[in-house]
């Protein structure tokens, strides 16, 4: 199966977020890096986009840990003198 590529514009839209929000989380190393394809053409395999997006959702519905309760004893000692 050949592998289609996302341009920036389409990752853009799938994601629901702008220009510099998506190279921020490129560059943070939260979103797969992209592949150049010419100095002027960079592009993104849809699959891997497809399978960030889908454990992104997965992450999301995960239960999530109860915090412990502080209490009034725990607040009292943190507290400054």
């Amino acid at each position: 199966m050949a592998t289609k590529f996302l341009r920036a514009k389409a990752v853009q839209e799938r994601l629901g977020c702008g220009r510099v929000h998506l190279w921020r989380v490129v560059k943070a190393g939260q979103f797969p890096a992209p592949v150049k394809l010419s100095p002027r053409m960079t592009v993104w395999p849809e699959n891997e986009v497809d399978a960030w997006i889908e454990a992104k959702i997965a992450e999301s519905r995960k239960p999530k840990k109860a915090k412990p309760a502080a209490t009034a004893r725990q607040g009292a000692a943190n507290a400054p003198i």
